[in-house]
């Protein structure tokens, strides 16, 4: 399966909307909410621990490749020379990421976008991270600026 921008910006918007996005969670950030929809389960939005996800056997295992501190310093496993990618939780996180339709790099550039774009774990921080991410996918995809722009603008909640 190759990954779509449209589809992967819906699946944002609807973490997002219905509240089931979070940054700081391997389940509910950005990744998680796309390695989610790729595995056919549901973020949790009662649980947005590491493992928040509605009926998996296992919760993320992309942690094992890559991960990202709130600041965007980003740990990347997969390109360490111990890596051992035959080790049981590295070949679910890859098995994972592949299912996304995403490279393991495009993934950890996502998450570098969301987790970086603005300290915190509030709504403000993930709507930055997330205006971060169209940015990067865009640049994924190839896609315009103005297209881009246009996906930014169905991540805006309804008033109170």
């Amino acid at each position: 399966m190759k990954a779509e921008f449209n589809n992967t910006v819906s699946i944002l918007v609807k973490g997002y909307l219905s509240g089931t996005l979070y940054k700081g969670s391997c389940a509910a950030c950005a990744v998680g909410n796309i390695c989610a929809a790729a595995l056919g389960v549901q973020v949790d939005p009662s649980d947005l621990s590491d493992n928040g996800w509605v009926d998996s056997e296992e919760g993320p295992m992309w942690h094992h490749l890559f991960m990202t501190n709130a600041g965007g310093w980003q740990n990347r496993f997969y390109q360490q020379e111990d890596f051992e990618p035959e080790l049981i939780c590295n070949q679910m996180g890859i098995e994972q990421a592949q299912k996304t339709g995403y490279t393991v790099s495009d993934l950890a550039r996502i998450e570098k976008a969301f987790e970086g774009a603005e300290l915190g774990y509030n709504d403000e921080a993930s709507y930055a991270g997330l205006m971060a991410v169209v940015d990067v996918l865009a640049d994924i995809h190839g896609i315009d600026l103005a297209t881009a722009e246009v996906a930014k603008r169905l991540f805006a909640k309804e008033p109170a």
